[in-house]
Parts: structure tokens; C-alpha cells; sequence
């Protein structure tokens, strides 16, 4: 059982990991583009990616031995869920961020839409068959680090080479060599555009509800709630500890606490919040085998 000092460190460790794997993910970005390789691949947060896995399986009717990596994130989701929404996805930790800024107080959802992500994954997947890389556009990883190289790096590269046109006749007179940064062009100023877009419309839609993007269109996010439907350890509540105040509900970030308090396991994304914040310590983790119950019930409309 997770007591409430156990769940505070949680949350404290969980923001750590995010801002780790983040800088990670900007160091292989950046590893990608002009350093020497290092040891971990530039593109591993790809490699690990089961959407990105899944849909060239599906579009190249073809495997390879680095679809391990994704099948090893899918297999680590079967025992401890939909975590890597939470702890490790780029993306994720920047909605975490922004949210913070944009976000209003957290008001009951007159509609569910956490359905939409299942038809847009179901849509993504199935244009894979077809050829077509729709997988690579709407994946959140593939969404981060486009935007950073079509719109972030060429912004860097001139700025950098601009400071350095200043600095430069003083490192010469010094006795030092410089060199400009190569420039990377904007192949198409519409691709920056859309790609820009695209990440301000989705961190903007925190003014709906927090991370929207995850809750309600993310077809990564889909995936592995999916998955984690089966994940070994769940959390329970404690029907004695509870005291039904309501606090985890109104607190999760992703809405997926029922109104009884229980919780969709396939939209929770192992945050550790709600244990944080339950004065009664009510809330539980422990392994149960079996499928978790589907958000979506069936409707013939």
C-alpha cells in the first residue's frame, strides 16, 4: 500500500524522471544533428516507440530487430501500465509544463471524448496498410521532434551565427578560429507552419482540459492504454480508508477516476497524484490478473 509520504516521493521521483528523460530526448535530438554518436542511439525514443513499431510492421509488411525495443516498452506496460504517458513521454512532460500556465481549475467534462484516440488510432493504423505514414505525423514523438527541427533549430542556427558575426573579429584578433553553425533551411516555410501549428494547438487545448491531447486524441496513448488495459498492477481503492472527499478525482491529470472513485486503468498514466493527495491513504496499488473493463461501452450509434 502506498501511504501518503511513500506517494509524495512518488510524485517528486516521477517529476525528476520526466525532466531526465526530456533532456535526454533534447541531447539525442541535438546528437542527431551535429555531434559525435554517442553511446545511447540518437534515435532511440523512436526505437522505443510501439505506434511508430506497429505502423511501418504495417506499411512495410516487414519486422526488424529494432522493433524489440517498442515490443519491450509494450511488455513493461503489461506489468506497470500506462506509465511511459507520464514519466517518460517528451511530449507529455511539455503539456505537464504548459498546462500549469494555461490550464483553468479543473471542472467536471459535460461530454467524454477519450474515445476519439481509439478511432484515431484504429484510422492511423489502418491507412498503414494502405501505405500511407499518417503514424509518423500524428505520433507524439514524431510531432516533438519535427517541430523542433523544421522550426526550433534553423531559429537557433541564426541566432547563434548572428552572435557570433559580433564576437567572431574579437576571437580573431585573440588569435582563435570560429566558424558559423551550418544552417539548416527551411525546405518549405508550409511545413514549419503546420508543424508549429500543430504543437500550439495541442498544448492550447490545455485550456479545455488538462493534457487534452493525451486523454482524447493521442494514438500512442491509445496503444498503451489499451495494453495497459491487462497491466498486473492497478490501482484499488480502499473502500474502508475512503472517505469519499473527492480530492483524486478533481486532481488527476487525466481524468481517469470514475465518479465511484475507481479508476479506468487504461487511461491512468501512473502519475501518483491521486496517492498524494488522499488524506486517508485509501489508495492502493496491488497486482490482479485479468482485463480492466473498456471506457468506451457499445453504442450502436
Amino acid at each position: 500500500m502506498f501511504g501518503n509520504c511513500y506517494a509524495m516521493n512518488l510524485s517528486r521521483v516521477r517529476r525528476i524522471v520526466q525532466i531526465g528523460a526530456f533532456l535526454l530526448f533534447l541531447f539525442l535530438w541535438i546528437n542527431s544533428i551535429s555531434l559525435p554518436p554517442s553511446a545511447i542511439p540518437p534515435d532511440f525514443f523512436f526505437r522505443i516507440d510501439p505506434l511508430l513499431g506497429l505502423g511501418t510492421l504495417l506499411a512495410a509488411r516487414s519486422a526488424s530487430r529494432t522493433m524489440l525495443w517498442a515490443a519491450a516498452l509494450l511488455l513493461l506496460t503489461l506489468i506497470g501500465g500506462r506509465f511511459f504517458c507520464g514519466w517518460v513521454c517528451p511530449l507529455g512532460t511539455v503539456l505537464d509544463f504548459s498546462d500549469k500556465i494555461l490550464h483553468r481549475r479543473e471542472q467536471p467534462s459535460k461530454r467524454d471524448y477519450r474515445f476519439l484516440k481509439y478511432y484515431f488510432l484504429a484510422l492511423v493504423l489502418a491507412s498503414s496498410l494502405f501505405g500511407l505514414t499518417l503514424f509518423l505525423f500524428f505520433d507524439p514523438i514524431s510531432l516533438l521532434s519535427r517541430t523542433l527541427s523544421l522550426i526550433f533549430y534553423p531559429v537557433a542556427v541564426f541566432v547563434g551565427n548572428a552572435l557570433l558575426a559580433l564576437v567572431g573579429p574579437l576571437f580573431t584578433k585573440l588569435g582563435f578560429q570560429w566558424y558559423r553553425f551550418h544552417s539548416q533551411p527551411f525546405f518549405d516555410l508550409r511545413f514549419s507552419v503546420i508543424a508549429l501549428g500543430v504543437v500550439l494547438f495541442i498544448i492550447v487545448l490545455g485550456k479545455v482540459e488538462r493534457r487534452f491531447w493525451c486523454r482524447n486524441l493521442c494514438p500512442l496513448g491509445a496503444l498503451l492504454g489499451f495494453v495497459s488495459r491487462a497491466a498486473l498492477f492497478r490501482r484499488r481503492v480502499n473502500e474502508e480508508r475512503c472517505d469519499h472527499c473527492g480530492l483524486c478525482l478533481r486532481e488527476c491529470p487525466m481524468g481517469a477516476i470514475e465518479k465511484d472513485f475507481h479508476l479506468q486503468p487504461g487511461e491512468c498514466i501512473q502519475c501518483g497524484i491521486c496517492s498524494s493527495v488522499c488524506p486517508g491513504g485509501a489508495i492502493e496499488v496491488r497486482p490482479k490478473l485479468g482485463l480492466a473493463p473498456h471506457p468506451v461501452g457499445y453504442s450502436p450509434s
